[in-house]
């Protein structure tokens, strides 16, 4: 296909790919915890966490009973919570600022890092320290690590008395976390030990269903969650050997396994038809998306089909270029006596400054305009009217650069930026007379219709991406991707004429023959009376400062009798292609003078008094500086 589809394709193969925001850093990354069953039935306690984003510290509340829980009586509903699953008291051991590592263990932790001193009042942004606030049901230690230390906590406590004895076995019933737990945790791992258990060991947790609890030998319990957020509640309850417990000071006198068991049965049936809810839900879900996959997987596929088919239709019937009758690499006459601008406009549907200074080049070649040299940089520029032979792009001209009958180089410029807004509106004039002639020639068909219709096929595509990106992401991306190149191609593609493809053919050639004149046989060469000419439209074909140069040379291979017998003279051409490098610098100067006064006199007034406002001319005038630029 053509080369700009192909540009278009490599630009935009990279406009849509998947990006993924990562979640905000909050909350608690992980929290692992180390526990172990006294046997006087107290929970000592080891806990380490680290936490994400900014903070000075933290509030660890430690809670050891609930006082609403009613009074243990030994039937059911006491196993289902009272007051025999309260603890008696807190005793902190320590707390420390652990430094970041890969692996430390939690015997390490004990001596690792910083301790932490007791304090009774201490600032944000203080370290090492921490408050102590009692309450009715546990203690509150206001923690001071601000996270610009990078180090995780460790804490270090007994809760007392936490452990139950019953007749056949014994217990552990303890909230791990409240409901007043303001952090989400990413990761969390409890570790509960109980030391010289043999027999019996059953363990349950209550908290999220996506929670895990897992039984390693006999005498260790593992419980894990990922992904606990704020505010929930986590408990475990343990039951294991009697014996394990010696001297406990909570004895409930009742055979209690197998109310336990039951009450934990009861839990794990409610627990397991919510399960199957949610199991129930998602594969609903999974089946509608497997079901939205296949039907946005077979209305894409058959629009992408459908696309190369029009993109095909498209390109075959409405951009491919007719066969040219002109089939070989160089021309060497003029195919039309068109203006330059009507060139210009042929090989770029637009035409531009260069069109202009060669249309003046032109307007001399003629001699409705004549020029005489100054000095090196300042020519004279004469009219002659001649009305037929000059087009209405050319009064335009005419218009543009003389007020009298003459003008030179450097008062154009002169004229450009004191009357900037007659000059450009001049400019415009003279171009959308251009453009009008170049339209005229009919060297472009008109594709509205078909580039609209195109163009809503490849909107439906986008939309039809956009919602497949849902079920079918890759699919989705490819939909987009592709329909955004493709509305490019329909929205830009033209296709000449058969006279125009014709013609641009033809100037084409001649713009070859121009680039190569240096490689061409003397006997090849047009008569030296073109050569003028051939300057003129080299300025629109983009190859003048090249051919100028070549003509230059060439010249020298030509005797005094050539010139003699053309009634030419060597310094006349010489003169000319001087010229032309200066008249079409001397329209870009007059041009950026015309808008660069504009814009000044569109800017913001200056302000003495320093209250904002334009810049003051005259930069540079303090010490110090930069400069430089590409080489």
């Amino acid at each position: 296909m053509k080369k700009r589809l192909c540009l278009l394709f490599f630009l935009l193969s990279f406009i849509i790919f998947p990006f993924y925001a990562k979640a905000s850093d909050y909350g608690i990354e992980t929290f692992n915890m180390h526990v172990t069953v006294l046997e006087n039935g107290d929970l000592y306690v080891r806990e380490a966490f680290s936490m994400n984003g900014s903070f000075n510290g933290m509030d660890r509340d430690i809670y050891f009973s609930n006082s609403s829980l009613p009074k243990f009586n030994g039937d059911k509903a006491s196993f289902n919570g009272s007051d025999i699953y309260n603890g008696s008291d807190i005793k902190l051991v320590q707390i420390r600022a652990i430094p970041y590592t890969n692996s430390i263990s939690f015997k390490e932790m004990e001596t690792s890092g910083t301790k932490f001193q007791k304090t009774y009042s201490a600032n944000s942004g203080d370290f090492g320290v921490y408050t102590e606030n009692s309450t009715y049901n546990g203690v509150s230690y206001r923690i001071f690590n601000p996270s610009s230390k990078n180090t995780f906590f460790y804490l270090e406590y007994i809760i007392k008395d936490m452990a139950v004895s019953h007749n056949d076995i014994a217990e552990l019933g303890w909230n791990i976390f409240g409901e007043n737990f303001r952090e989400s945790i990413h990761h969390l791992t409890v570790d509960i030990y109980i030391p010289n258990n043999k027999e019996i060991l059953r363990a349950y947790a209550h908290g999220p269903l996506t929670g895990e609890i897992k039984l390693d030998g006999q005498d260790h319990v593992t419980l894990t969650v990922e992904g606990l957020p704020a505010y929930t509640a986590v408990d475990t309850r343990l039951v294991f050997d009697k014996e394990v417990l010696i001297n406990p000071k909570k004895v409930s006198n009742v055979d209690a396994e197998n109310i336990i068991v039951e009450i934990e049965t009861e839990k794990a049936e409610i627990a397991n038809l919510e399960r199957e809810k949610y199991r129930e839900q998602v594969e609903k879900e999974k089946k509608l998306k497997r079901n939205m996959s296949i039907l946005f997987s077979i209305v894409g596929g058959t629009w992408f089909i459908g696309l190369v088919v029009l993109i095909y239709h498209v390109y075959k019937k409405h951009d491919k270029e007719y066969e040219s009758t002109f089939k070989t690499k160089y021309f060497r006459e003029f195919p039309a006596d068109y203006n330059p601008s009507t060139v210009g406009y042929l090989f770029h549907q637009n035409v531009s400054n260069n069109d202009l200074s060669a249309c003046l080049l032109n307007l001399i070649y003629k001699k409705v305009v004549t020029f005489e040299k100054l000095d090196k940089k300042d020519y004279k520029l004469t009219y002659h009217e001649n009305n037929e032979i000059m087009t209405e792009s050319d009064k335009k001209l005419i218009k543009l650069i003389f007020k009298e009958s003459e003008i030179t180089l450097s008062a154009l410029k002169k004229k450009a930026k004191s009357g900037y807004t007659s000059f450009i509106n001049n400019f415009n004039s003279w171009k959308l007379a251009a453009i009008a002639e170049g339209k005229a020639e009919k060297f472009y068909e008109k594709k509205s219709v078909i580039k609209i219709k195109s163009s809503l096929y490849s909107l439906l595509g986008i939309i039809i991406g956009v919602f497949s990106m849902a079920f079918v992401p890759i699919m989705g991306g490819i939909l987009i991707v592709s329909a955004i190149i493709s509305m490019l191609y329909f929205l830009l593609f033209t296709k000449k004429t058969v006279k125009g493809n014709e013609h641009y053919r033809k100037w084409k050639g001649l713009k070859y023959f121009m680039e190569d004149f240096g490689t061409m046989d003397k006997k090849e060469l047009p008569e030296i009376a073109l050569w003028e000419k051939y300057l003129v439209y080299a300025v629109s074909l983009g190859c003048a400062n090249k051919l100028a140069k070549t003509m230059e040379l060439r010249i020298t291979e030509f005797t005094d009798a050539d010139f003699i017998n053309l009634n030419y003279n060597m310094h006349i051409m010489r003169d000319m292609m001087i010229f032309n490098n200066v008249v079409s610098s001397s329209i870009n100067t007059a041009l950026n003078n015309a808008y660069s006064a504009q814009s000044i006199a569109n800017s913001s007034n200056s302000s003495g008094g320093g209250f904002g406002g334009g810049f003051s001319g005259g930069g540079g005038s303090f010490g110090g500086g930069s400069g430089g630029g590409r080489f």
